[in-house]
């Protein structure tokens, strides 16, 4: 699933392992340093950290001195370093901290040159290759005593060695380097190994290998990143999931692993997707049924789905996805919305200017649909202008609606404020209601309007504008 997107959230997270895993670093080697500082491998300021980090990190000068000829800690071989040195080189085993090198070199009494080539490595690249040596993992009084034990407890009963290789390679170098090994991993075997660090009380490693694996998978293994148990405690990584979802019309595939608690962040996202994405989404679901948190993305794109070629097939052959389609837009029908969802239905699909329905089976579906809204609107039309509803219609449309509710056009909108009239001028007193508005108007200008008057007062408005 390679993408920019995919890629920022691995990068994001990498870094703040990494940070994270500095600090801890830093933070063992300031509460063992003290004790250890002597670098006695005997007694209770033992420490195994040090041998191990030490033996993995030196090189040159700097394992001569500390290690001696194969003989960690044989005191015939110790060079005496001063305590700031050494404990310098102790902080730079731990976290990759450069020592003072005119001081390590001094000390060591070499050049300046080699001492800073003793400590230029990257522990990641150190660490790579020291596993790389040792097949079975790393030593596990290294495991243990060095970090896990201290920074990790939970990790001591991990089955992280039942882990395929490439996965206990990625384990081993968090551990001891921060970061992911260079070894090729399968989608699957990140999962997995995601789910042992989760569940033994690493959430933030556990987070970075699912978005490892969400960043290098392929569209068909969208779902099982999806179903993951990590992922689903994961907003960042759903959030990036539904985003890939809404960019790709491949991503109705993923749409029965999608939580129903992530169906309303589902329908937010698909707003912003291409109207054909959103159609694709629908005919996926139409089935099963369509979840009401996508009701709203259905009611406000039922113009612009049925606009596309695809809409267009689908109304043209009467598909039952028109029908679903319809269906939503009646359950989501109130008074706010009726006078513009009338307009949709006309306008914009019914009688639109590029492309008039033909009739058939959806055109009747569609009919049927406006003679409920109509006749929702006349026992609510107080309601819809008092939401000043009717004010944003185009004229035709106005028009076309104060017919079908027998009443005057000006009297759908919300007139700006008047001043008083006398209380004797009959046109006071009378109620604004539908019987008491019609008695203003003229036998032939009442009556419900055929759609063919529809045309003509639509093209009259859009000729006098």
């Amino acid at each position: 699933m390679d993408g920019a997107p995919q890629a920022d959230l691995r990068r994001e997270r990498a870094q703040a392992v990494r940070a994270a895993w500095a600090q801890d670093l830093h933070t063992l080697c300031r509460t063992r340093s003290g004790a250890d500082a002597v670098w006695r491998t005997d007694g209770s300021g033992a420490c195994a950290a040090h041998t191990t980090l030490v033996g993995v990190r030196a090189r040159g000068a700097v394992r001569a001195a500390l290690l001696g000829h194969k003989r960690l800690f044989r005191s015939a071989y110790h060079v005496a370093l001063p305590l700031p040195v050494l404990e310098s080189v102790l902080a730079w085993a731990y976290t990759g901290a450069v020592p003072d090198v005119p001081a390590l070199a001094r000390a060591l009494g070499c050049s300046e040159v080699d001492a800073r080539a003793c400590v230029a490595a990257e522990p990641a690249h150190d660490w790579c290759a020291y596993v790389a040596a040792h097949p079975r993992g790393a030593p596990r009084d290294a495991w243990h005593a060095a970090l896990v034990s201290v920074r990790w407890p939970a990790m001591r009963t991990a089955p992280w060695r039942a882990l395929p290789r490439a996965a206990q390679r990625h384990v081993v170098s968090l551990l001891y380097a921060g970061c992911l090994a260079s070894t090729p991993c399968a989608v699957h075997e990140l999962l997995a190994c995601a789910d042992v660090l989760h569940a033994h009380a690493w959430p933030q490693a556990a987070q970075l290998l699912s978005a490892a694996a969400w960043a290098q998978a392929a569209p068909s293994e969208a779902r099982s990143v999806m179903t993951h148990a990590v992922a689903c405690d994961d907003a960042a990584l759903q959030a990036a999931v539904l985003a890939w979802m809404c960019s790709s019309e491949a991503g109705a595939a993923v749409l029965p692993a999608v939580p129903r608690a992530l169906h309303g962040a589902l329908g937010a996202q698909l707003l912003t997707a291409p109207p054909s994405t959103r159609l694709a989404f629908i005919e996926a679901l139409y089935t099963s049924g369509v979840p009401s948190a996508l009701h709203p993305m259905v009611a406000a794109s039922f113009a612009a789905m049925l606009g596309t070629p695809r809409g267009q097939a689908l109304l043209a052959c009467s598909s039952p996805v028109v029908d679903v389609l319809v269906s939503i837009l009646l359950t989501t029908l109130h008074a706010e919305s009726a006078p513009a969802l009338y307009a949709v239905l006309v306008g914009d699909v019914m009688l639109a200017d590029e492309q008039p329905l033909a009739p058939g089976r959806a055109w009747d579906v569609l009919e049927q649909a406006r003679r409920t809204v109509v006749q929702y609107l006349r026992h609510h039309w107080v309601a819809a202008r008092a939401a000043r509803a009717f004010d944003a219609l185009p004229a035709w449309c106005l028009k076309e609606l104060a017919a079908e509710l027998d009443l005057e056009a000006q009297a759908l909108r919300v007139a700006p404020a008047q001043a008083p009239a006398p209380a004797s001028d009959a046109s006071s007193v009378r109620g604004m209601t539908s019987a008491g508005l019609a008695q203003t108007r003229a036998p032939e200008q009442r009556g419900p309007a055929s759609l063919y008057a529809a045309v003509l007062n639509k093209s009259a408005a859009r000729a006098g504008a």
